[in-house]
């Protein structure tokens, strides 16, 4: 009795172990509550994720499948949707593949990326190098084609602190802002100094990679995205040809002009101020022209002259001077006279110095215990002479163009002097002559 028990027990269990088999084999969805069942399916593609054919080929998509761990194979369950992959229209279809369980649970999405692809590859056309002025509003473009046409773009800026490439990011720099970082055309809105840089646009589509570099500096022009007190900075003057210029008598003339640049307001030539002096080829002479200029800011540059020589067909000429003798303390002038070249002249006198040996300059002053006068004239005077101002002195005439010498000896003239001796005797001859005319006179009035 005891076994039969046991053994009814067995073949009641047996049966209910078949009995829940086989109802789980039929439908485990329908045997256990939905609750439970909270595993999601999972799909796997067939094939590559990332599929790149020539354009005008055919395509069949693999496909993918699906498991899950209650319901089984899901496979024909799966629902592809996304783009259609049309082979005659390069770009980038994005396929995807989904599918839910008996119990409503979805699987992770798949996709596959499919790129029909031109038979050329990537380009982008080189991007101009650019001169950008202070606060102006300017874009960079980027002009991509071929590949597969569908492109994604992102602008970068060399950091020579890397040194490397780094993204350019939409936002504020320094007073400047950067706009469509990620799109075919970077904007500067507006520029400013800090952001002169090496700057590329990288370009992908899908399969390839490729770039285009520009170079940004920032352009002398536009302050008026600065404070006028900021541009301190003044301009500055170029002539245009030499700053000395010889002119014959009865020629035209025609002035070659300057140029002014500024850091700020850029090139300022056409506001350059012509003055000095109007030169006349018909009158031999020296003539300064000047140029001025100022910037926005009323920062004015350094006065640039040009200097015109109008002359005559004879060359400078200056008159010998004659050798003179000065007394001790006499007040004497010497005179050098020029004529012809430009009838403009300047006077320099000098004075031979035996130690060094050479010439060097009169001064106007004292000297000993005389003066000079007009050493720098056609005049030198001696206000007095002195014996020490004895020598050999030359005179320097200049006409702007050519340099004539005169020399002259200048001699100091000695007094006669009688010897002491001699003052004596003719002491005693005067007495004796005085002496002898009173007697005469006496002897005239008695008779």
């Amino acid at each position: 009795m005891k076994y039969t028990v046991k053994f009814m027990v067995v073949i009641t269990l047996v049966f209910l172990w078949c009995v829940i088999s086989s109802l789980a084999s039929a439908d485990s969805s329908d045997f256990l509550s939905n609750p439970l069942d909270t595993g999601f399916p999972v799909i796997t593609r067939t094939g590559a994720a990332l599929v790149t054919i020539q354009k005008d080929t055919s395509y069949t998509d693999a496909g993918a499948v699906a498991i899950d761990t209650c319901d089984g194979d899901l496979s024909t369950g799966v629902v592809v949707g996304g783009d259609t992959v049309d082979t005659s229209s390069p770009g980038i279809y994005v396929i995807t593949y989904n599918v839910s369980d008996g119990a409503s649970n979805a699987a992770a999405e798949v996709t596959r990326t499919v790129n029909v692809v031109t038979g050329i590859a990537l380009t982008v056309a080189p991007v101009a190098d650019i001169s950008i002025g202070e606060g102006a509003n300017t874009t960079l473009t980027a002009v991509a084609s071929e590949g597969t046409t569908v492109y994604t773009y992102q602008w970068q800026v060399w950091n020579d602190s890397i040194p490397g490439w780094e993204l350019v990011l939409d936002g504020v720099f320094d007073a400047g802002v950067y706009a469509g970082a990620m799109t075919s055309t970077l904007s500067f809105e507006p520029f400013t100094a800090l952001m002169e840089d090496l700057y590329r646009v990288e370009v992908h589509d899908g399969v390839d990679t490729v770039y285009a570099e520009v170079m940004v500096t920032h352009a002398a022009g536009s302050c008026s995205f600065l404070s006028a007190p900021l541009d301190t900075g003044p301009p500055v003057i170029l002539l245009t040809a030499g700053s000395f210029v010889t002119v014959e008598y009865g020629d035209s003339y025609v002035d070659a002009g300057a140029v002014a640049t500024d850091t700020c307001d850029g090139d300022l030539s056409t506001g350059i101020v012509v003055g000095g002096d109007t030169v006349d080829a018909s009158s031999p002479g020296i003539y300064v022209i000047t140029y001025n200029v100022s910037d926005g800011a009323s920062n004015a540059a350094a006065e640039v002259t040009r200097t015109v020589n109008v002359v005559t067909a004879v060359a400078l000429t200056v008159a010998p001077v004659a050798d003179i003798l000065i007394g001790e303390g006499v007040n004497t002038t010497l005179i050098a006279v020029a004529s012809e070249g430009t009838t403009v002249y300047t006077y320099q006198w000098y004075v031979w110095n035996d130690g060094i040996p050479g010439w060097e300059l009169v001064l106007d002053g004292a000297f000993d215990a005389g003066i000079y006068a007009g050493t720098a004239t056609s005049t030198l005077s001696f206000e007095p002479f002195t014996a020490l101002m004895e020598g050999l002195y030359r005179v320097e005439v200049y006409d702007g163009v050519d340099t004539v010498y005169a020399e002259v000896t200048v001699t100091h003239m000695e007094v006669p002097t009688v010897p002491a001796a001699n003052i004596s005797g003719l002491v005693v001859l005067l007495l004796a002559i005085v002496f002898g005319g009173v007697l005469v006179l006496r002897c005239k009035t008695q008779a």
